[in-house]
């Protein structure tokens, strides 16, 4: 008798931008991704973690709140990138990740490279 292969995780790096929605629009931004992702792994990344900090606001010190509260992983990226956008399309790429964006540059850019993006539509609801 065969067994089912497990689902392999999907790694989901949150952009400093979907990290202020729980805030900006009262979303609960990780439970929608993980009911289209139940295996979502969600990856702030070093600089990310950095420009919350620096942002300094209520939105701001909410998502640094969750980062801690949701236990997400932090990581870096071994990059002569210095935009955090560009730190976010190398990471994805490497460690084969989606991107949670509403950057709409960013999202451009990541359809170019064929990164999945996960985006907010109509301000209420997560789309992949």
């Amino acid at each position: 008798m065969k067994t089912k292969p497990t689902k392999k995780e999907t790694k989901v790096v949150l952009d400093t931008n979907f990290l202020v929605l729980p805030q900006t629009k009262k979303i609960d931004i990780f439970k929608q991704i993980k009911q289209k992702k139940p295996r979502a792994k969600f990856i702030v990344l070093k600089s990310i973690q950095k420009e919350l900090k620096e942002m300094n606001t209520k939105a701001s010190k909410v998502a640094q709140q969750l980062i801690k509260q949701k236990n997400i992983e932090i990581d870096t990226i071994k990059t002569d990138k210095t935009h955090t956008d560009d730190k976010i399309i190398e990471y994805a790429k490497k460690k084969n990740a989606e991107v949670a964006t509403n950057d709409k540059e960013l999202k451009k850019r990541c359809q170019e490279k064929q990164i999945p993006v996960i985006y907010l539509r109509s301000n209420k609801k997560i789309e992949t």
